[in-house]
């Protein structure tokens, strides 16, 4: 059996298929897109008590602490997953439960570096300038 060899798009750009949606890694203009939501995660994120080094590779994240980071930003979830499956909000705001949670969390998982990344600066200018 010979494995099909993946065009250099496949491998820079990968791409999966989610209860019927089409994910691809955040570009640098969806990702620049998500900067004013971003920045509202970042206010929620320094109000539940993290720091920079709650987001550090090796430091494990307080789990009550996200938990409580998640039920304040929830609302902005389904924005997040408009803005990186260009697909209309109101689509996504009807969505099942089921649905929407497997989705935010295959955008989270592709592009986990990048918002880390991301989250690290901004986190970081609010925490300072806070």
């Amino acid at each position: 059996m010979t494995q099909k060899e993946k065009s250099e798009q496949e491998i820079l750009f990968p791409e999966i298929e989610v209860e019927g949606v089409t994910l691809r890694p955040c570009s640098f203009g969806q990702l620049a897109n998500m900067g004013p939501v971003l920045q509202k995660v970042m206010v929620e994120a320094k109000n539940c008590g993290f720091t920079q080094k709650d987001f550090d590779n090796d430091q494990e994240i307080d789990l009550e602490k996200f938990a409580n980071l998640l039920l304040v930003v929830a609302p902005l979830i389904p924005e997040i997953v408009a803005k990186t499956t260009m697909l209309p909000k109101s689509e996504i705001d009807n969505w099942d439960l089921d649905k929407g949670v497997k989705v935010f969390l295959a955008i989270m998982t592709q592009n986990m570096d990048k918002i880390k990344n991301s989250f690290g600066l901004r986190l970081r200018r609010t925490v300072t300038n806070g």
